[in-house]
């Protein structure tokens, strides 16, 4: 199973609500969307579309970013707006964020707001003791246990089952400017122990797990592809960068258009390393015809391309 770490800004959202209406196949799919913004139209959208087609999704009911730091009636808003969706789709799954200032009663008082809902709990530098995470790992209610960052004491984890533990980690070597990008690197081999040591892997696909809200005019105009290493089986990610890095010459038309044909030119080179499916063919087609649709696409064919190669290799499709 596969479990990316999104926040729900608007690229994601459609990265995700996309994968829905072109009806690809999802199965191992459990997104999980932390709210950044007090605006929750997009995120119910996004929230309705899963439920809808009965897949699965969690959403962070205590987020602590951006328009919800430090604002406890933001974040109680959030719980209140979203409760009819919750009631309305089994498929929906409230998640809890335990933390260094969390304690047993708060989680107590989380499960109470959902007595007949399955929930997840996940785990950033927790303060619970071994003995409450372990009765919190017998609760049948919770489904699944999120572990981000490796935040967690050996002795901490021992208590959770190994058939509801989801790794979660930043696998992504961010650097200051797209300019910086360039070449191939290694991403992350844990996707070989999904199913033995814990039920599924998570990362926060191309974006890193550093929160960056905005953006000015861009110097280079940069994809980031992951793809399968035909010799390792790791997952590897290439870095695809426009010629032109100044900010002040040039287009971001142009040099989109200037890192979309080598991205092309490279994925069609190695199929069965980087697969195909709907994000490269978009790229494709702008490549042939010369055209965009923004940079806020050109992030959302990223991360959709993240996704649906980690499902293709866990499915074994490649």
């Amino acid at each position: 199973m596969y479990s990316p770490y999104l926040y729900a800004r608007a690229s994601e959202l459609l990265a995700l609500r996309s994968l829905i209406s072109e009806k690809t196949d999802l199965t191992g799919l459990l997104p999980i969307l932390e709210p950044v913004t007090s605006d929750t139209s997009g995120i119910h959208r996004c929230m309705d579309a899963f439920g809808n087609d009965k897949k699965p999704l969690i959403v962070v009911t205590n987020p602590n970013q951006h328009q919800y730091l430090n604002s406890p009636a933001t974040q109680a808003n959030l719980v209140k707006n979203s409760q009819h969706l919750f009631n309305s789709h089994s498929s929906l799954l409230p998640g809890y964020c335990i933390g260094s200032t969390t304690t047993q009663s708060h989680v107590a008082a989380f499960l109470k707001q959902y007595p007949s809902k399955n929930v997840v709990l996940l785990y950033n530098n927790p303060a619970l003791s071994e003995a409450e995470i372990q009765t919190n790992a017998t609760l049948s209610q919770v489904s699944f246990h999120v572990i981000l960052n490796d935040k967690i004491s050996t002795a901490q984890l021992s208590k959770i089952p190994k058939n509801k533990a989801i790794i979660t980690q930043d696998f992504f070597n961010k650097l200051d400017r797209n300019a910086d990008y360039s070449g191939k690197e290694f991403f992350t081999d844990k996707h070989k122990a999904v199913g033995k040591d814990f039920c599924a892997i998570g990362d926060y696909t191309i974006t890193g797990k550093k929160l960056e809200m905005g953006g000015g005019k861009p110097g280079a105009v940069a994809s980031h592809i992951i793809y399968k290493n035909s010799n390792t089986s790791d997952i590897w990610i290439e870095h695809f960068v426009s010629d032109e890095t100044d900010r002040n010459i040039s287009d971001a038309e142009t040099k989109f258009l200037e890192m979309a044909r080598k991205l092309v030119r490279q994925v069609k080179s190695l199929p069965t390393e980087f697969g195909w499916n709907s994000s490269l063919k978009a790229y494709d087609d702008h490549v042939k015809h010369s055209t965009w649709s923004g940079l806020p696409k050109n992030k959302e064919y990223q991360i959709k391309h993240h996704i649906q190669l980690m499902l293709d290799v866990l499915n074994k499709r490649l």
